[in-house]
């Protein structure tokens, strides 16, 4: 036992002795649908990692054959990778309770691999590995309905997640997660963990799973230390790899709601995708591909733009906007084409429209001043059916590290456009997030510690380094080698540098 336990004159609980001096009673219990499986597995490997599954192997040294699942007898059809059943229920799962220096860790495993080798001798070395209870979500080609917000109806992140996992049947967690409405979501033809993954990343939130839950938070940027780590008697091991090339110090996030459009034939544009109009009547006319949502336009120069005839991808008109009206010359459209204003006109696949002048008095025949006119809208989506106060149609904003533009020179990016985003403060959080992580990333560091069965991803730890100063640092990444072999038991976890704060 270390000296200083034994004269540090201060008591130190059982698992402190367990995590810092690797001194403790490690017990095992472990099964597979109710059949003994502790003392099987020459180890156990557990990987928990942040934003993704668990992942966990077991290999067995098995010289006749005994736990394949080929292998008739007790543990036949037992160690393969059917988890599922004919209802596609979860029916097939390792449990394990490893109780180290009296603190207990749980374990539900879903097994997806099997597998062994033989290599010049007639024994088996298998081994069996899965991940955790979200393995449904990494199914492939999977659909589910669209999400979409609309006047009355605003669906947050919150209400999306939870509509996934109700989906596929996953307890969750999002009590630690920050709530904002988002705008409209396709998922079709998708994984369901990328859907999550991505309306997680409009607040650069994580997920992990802990036991039989799945919780989604935002990564703790502030609070107590929760661990600490001193000299070389607490780390075995550590490993820097820092690298410059990471690094990202400036951040545009962007929603140009422009559509690109092409001019009626024989119309010249200019570069800003203006349609200039010469000849003044009721002959141009503009289609788009995919159809566009919530059209509008602007007009230059002393026309006026009338009759705006929209028309679906099957060519139906369906609404009309700003009608000049027949006292002025206009048409007669039937009421329930008219367009009263308010509420977004969507799926316009092609529009047509009069160019006249720019008083009423003048008839259509008279000549006037020529102008131009340049559509704008969504295409692919339907965006404009929110709240006025919850939808932004045009935003950018940015982000920049002047600290770290100064260290390392100006590395400047701009995002995709997220269709998920409503509004342009939830876009500036994100771009604030995403930089900071960007600085938090180029600083990994792993370490390697007695077992700690108790340290978990988005945990807090102090490293005290007497040789290159103490650092707080944050968890993403926990593997766990729990061995009856002392000198093969041990933690290794990934850390990232708290950075810059917009």
């Amino acid at each position: 036992m270390p000296t200083e336990i034994l004269y540090g004159g201060s008591p130190v609980g059982e698992y402190e002795l367990a995590w810092k001096y690797g001194i403790g009673d490690l017990e095992v219990e472990m099964s597979v649908n109710g059949l003994d499986f502790a003392g099987v597995p020459e180890n156990l490997q557990v990987a928990h990692n942040e934003n993704g599954a668990i992942t966990w192997t077991a290999p067995i040294n098995d010289p006749i054959g005994k736990y394949h699942p080929k292998r008739s007898g007790t543990w036949f059809g037992v160690l393969d990778n059917q988890a599922y059943n004919s209802s596609d229920e979860l029916a097939k799962t390792l449990r394990a309770t490893i109780t180290w220096g009296g603190y207990p860790y749980h374990l539900i495993g879903v097994p997806t691999h099997y597998g062994h080798s033989r290599a010049g001798s007639p024994k088996f070395q298998f081994s069996w590995s899965g991940i955790d209870i979200s393995s449904k979500l990494y199914r492939r080609a999977q659909t589910m309905e669209t999400v979409r917000s609309s006047r009355g109806n605003v669906i947050t992140n919150k209400q999306a997640l939870a509509q996934i996992f109700a989906e596929y049947g996953i307890r969750y967690d999002l009590a630690d997660l920050k709530e904002i409405p988002i705008n409209f979501q396709h998922r079709q033809n998708g994984r369901p963990g990328d859907w999550m993954q991505a309306l997680l990343d409009t607040t650069m939130a994580a997920w992990c799973v802990e036991v039989d839950t799945l919780r989604c938070y935002q990564p703790a940027t502030s609070g107590p230390v929760k661990w600490e780590y001193g000299d070389e008697a607490y780390l075995r091991e550590d490993q820097l790899d820092a690298n410059v090339t990471e690094v990202v110090n400036h951040v545009v996030v962007r929603r140009a709601a422009e559509a690109s459009t092409a001019p009626p034939q024989g119309e010249p544009t200019d570069t800003d995708n203006n349609i200039k109009m010469f000849a003044f009547g009721n002959s141009y006319s503009q289609s788009f591909n995919p159809p566009l949502n919530g059209i509008r336009w602007e007009v230059s120069g002393d026309g006026l733009a009338s009759d705006f005839i929209c028309r679906n991808k099957d060519g139906n008109v369906f609404a009309v906007i700003a009608p000049r009206g027949a006292a002025l010359g206009g048409l007669a459209y039937p009421t329930f084409l008219l367009h009263a204003g308010g509420a977004a006109v969507n799926g316009v696949a092609s529009v047509s429209w009069t160019w006249g002048a720019s008083s009423p008095l003048v008839p259509f025949s008279v000549t006037g001043a020529a102008g131009q006119i340049a559509f704008f809208g969504n295409q692919g989506h339907n965006v404009s059916g929110l709240i006025t106060q919850e939808y932004d149609e045009t935003y950018t904003v940015e982000s920049m590290d002047s600290d770290s533009i100064n260290r390392y020179g100006l590395n400047k990016i701009e995002l995709r456009p997220n269709p998920l985003f409503a509004r342009s403060e939830d876009a500036q959080w994100f771009a604030d997030e995403y930089i900071r992580r960007k600085a938090w990333d180029s600083d990994p560091q792993t370490f390697r510690v007695n077992l700690n069965l108790a340290l978990r991803v988005g945990d807090r730890v102090r490293i005290i380094d007497p040789l290159l100063g103490n650092e707080d640092r944050y968890v993403d990444q926990v593997t766990h080698l729990i061995s009856d072999d002392s000198a093969q038991r041990y933690t290794r976890f990934r850390t990232i540098l708290y950075g810059w704060r917009p």
